[in-house]
């Protein structure tokens, strides 16, 4: 009897009719989700899950509004209807990982993990082409997006992202190991274009390869667009790597490039022990 308290598609109905303001949605859906007399946090083990939920319901709602043809999907299975698998079998995931070999995102080879591109609780199946393999730290980051690292360019993305994804910076003994930065500026920069973006990470141990750092892009994806973010990042690094090291050897400059594209880079011009 609690179903009909916990149908998702009437809050999500119930809010459009009310014709509320973004902040005023966002809150109502906040005091939705803390309702003493719901569940929803049993459900959805998190706000921001419920939230992605929620989206998905008012996305299907508008959609159908426009196009009545549109079969509306069943918020109930029938009883006798028998439910998919939502977790790929060992063979296919074993298929998986000889497919891709590492972290698609940042290139790790430990603690790897069988990701479903489109999430499987909002309607993503166990096809191949769904599939692919992230380490734990970039599946986790991932979530509940819908996050295509098996693409070397997003086919959506007609201009940059207004900022750089927020991600943890190596720091302590992980900033001495030019792996580690390495797999951090994969990551970063593959998360902020959507897809596998970055072809090659070149960081050199010692001589000009230790000071100026070099990333190539995959074809189709535009430097430019991180031009805007590229100081905040040296410094993060700079500063990261200058205390690591507790001297002034650091990263000095970082050049960003792809073949038919104009390089970005900060600062923008060499160090003069290059000149």
């Amino acid at each position: 009897e609690e179903r009909a308290h916990h149908d998702l598609d009437a809050v999500a109905y119930q809010f459009l009719q009310a014709d509320l303001s973004r902040k005023a949605e966002y809150d109502a859906l906040v005091a939705e989700y803390q309702r003493r007399d719901r569940f929803w946090p049993t459900l959805y083990m998190s706000f921001p899950h419920f939230k992605s939920q929620y989206d998905a319901c008012v996305n299907r709602l508008q959609e159908l509004s426009h196009d009545p043809t549109l079969t509306p999907i069943p918020a109930i299975r029938k009883a006798t209807e028998s439910l998919p698998d939502r977790e790929p079998s060992q063979e296919l995931k074993a298929q998986v990982l000889r497919r891709d070999k590492c972290c698609l995102c940042c290139g790790a080879t430990r603690r790897l993990q069988i990701d479903h591109i489109a999430p499987s609780y909002l309607g993503g199946n166990n096809s191949l082409s769904n599939l692919q393999t992230l380490c734990a730290d970039c599946n986790s980051i991932k979530g509940i997006n819908e996050l295509n690292f098996t693409t070397h360019k997003h086919p959506g993305m007609a201009k940059a992202p207004a900022s750089l994804p927020q991600l943890s910076i190596p720091e302590g003994n992980d900033a001495r190991v030019a792996e580690k930065w390495s797999r951090f500026l994969r990551r970063v920069i593959n998360f902020y274009y959507r897809a596998a973006a970055v072809e090659m990470v070149k960081i050199g141990g010692k001589g000009r390869g230790f000071y100026e750092w070099e990333i190539m892009l995959n074809e189709g994806n535009d430097p430019q667009w991180l031009n805007p973010h590229l100081k905040e990042l040296v410094i993060g690094i700079r500063e990261n790597i200058r205390e690591a090291r507790n001297d002034n050897a650091v990263m000095e400059r970082i050049t960003i490039s792809s073949p038919s594209s104009n390089s970005a880079s900060w600062p923008l011009r060499s160090h003069s022990r290059w000149l």
